[in-house]
C-alpha cells in the first residue's frame, strides 16, 4: 500500500511539472507596465500582498516601510504609517484587519479601509511573515532563525 501511495504521489508530481514547464503557461505571463520605486535607502524589499477588492498591492520595502501601489492607476498612492522595517503585509478582508510583519519582531495592526494604524504588538525577536487561518482565526507569524 506504501509504495503504491508513493507511486501515485511521483505521478502527480511529474504529471503537474510537465505541465508547468509547457508552453501554455509561460504565454499567461507578459509584462505589461514597469515601475522604479526612487528610494534614499538601498533597494531592499520583502513580500508583497494584493487586495483584489480595492486593487492595491502593498510592497514591503524594509526600510521605506510598506508602499501602496494602486494596480489600476499604476501608480504609488502612500505609505503606511508606522511600518518601518516592514517585511511583509497580511490581509483579512473578513474582518478589515491587515498586519505588517516587521524586522524587530512586532506586527503593526492596521484597517485597510482607512489605512489607519491600530496598535504594534510585539510577537517575537525575528517575525518575517504572517498568515490568516481562516477556520480557526488564528493570525500565524513565522520566525526566522533567533526565534
Amino acid at each position: 500500500m506504501k509504495s503504491a501511495l508513493a507511486v501515485k504521489a511521483i505521478v502527480i508530481v511529474a504529471t503537474t511539472a510537465s505541465c508547468l514547464a509547457g508552453p501554455a503557461i509561460a504565454a499567461h505571463y507578459e509584462l505589461e507596465s514597469e515601475l522604479v520605486i526612487p528610494s534614499p535607502n538601498s533597494p531592499n524589499w520583502d513580500y508583497l500582498a494584493f487586495d483584489p477588492a480595492t486593487d492595491l498591492l502593498y510592497i514591503a520595502r524594509r526600510e521605506d516601510g510598506v508602499l501602496l501601489y494602486d494596480a489600476k492607476t499604476r501608480k504609488i498612492v502612500g505609505t503606511l504609517d508606522d511600518t518601518v522595517g516592514g517585511n511583509a503585509t497580511t490581509l483579512i478582508p473578513e474582518l478589515d484587519r491587515g498586519y505588517v510583519t516587521n524586522m524587530d519582531g512586532s506586527l503593526t495592526a492596521f484597517q485597510p479601509s482607512t489605512r489607519k494604524v491600530l496598535k504594534r504588538i510585539k510577537v517575537g525577536k525575528s517575525a518575517d511573515n504572517a498568515f490568516y487561518e481562516p477556520v480557526n482565526r488564528q493570525l500565524v507569524v513565522t520566525m526566522g532563525d533567533d526565534r
